[in-house]
């Protein structure tokens, strides 16, 4: 069967941007839970750091609450940070208010040699924030 109109593959349910965007697996609120609760497992970060303002303004705070609600304290918070330095501040604050545990240890984010502190989220920066600054983004 051929198809030779969208409107037909959206009725059919068979656009793919349609299909993929209703599967929990993608989207930019998964990849920011991946980065928060494993941020070891990405390995182009500055490519990241340089559209972080991109990623973090397409994230809708309810499905990232959602996504989040199993991971750790560390998780939550680390992923409050990256949409601070995304500029999405007050929904970083209230992601933080979300948290299922109110407990906020001191969290890494990265081993890099230069450090930058929030004590807002009470993260120990040594990726996001020095990336940023390197490429003019701070």
């Amino acid at each position: 069967m051929l198809f030779r109109s969208k409107a037909l593959l959206r009725e059919k349910r068979l656009d793919l941007t349609e299909w993929a965007s209703g599967l929990p697996a993608f989207g930019p609120e998964a990849l920011i839970v991946q980065l928060a609760s494993r941020p070891g497992s990405f390995r182009v970060w500055a490519d990241l750091v340089a559209r972080l303002d991109v990623l973090v303004a397409d994230c809708d705070l309810q499905r990232l609450t959602d996504f989040l609600f199993l991971q750790s304290a560390s998780a939550w918070q680390r992923a409050a940070y990256l949409l601070d330095l995304g500029g999405r501040r007050d929904d970083a604050l209230a992601l933080l208010d979300r948290r299922p545990n109110d407990r906020m240890p001191v969290v890494s984010f990265g081993n890099g040699p230069t450090t930058a502190w929030s004590a807002t989220f009470r993260v120990n920066d040594r990726l996001v924030a020095p990336l940023q600054q390197q490429l003019g983004k701070a």
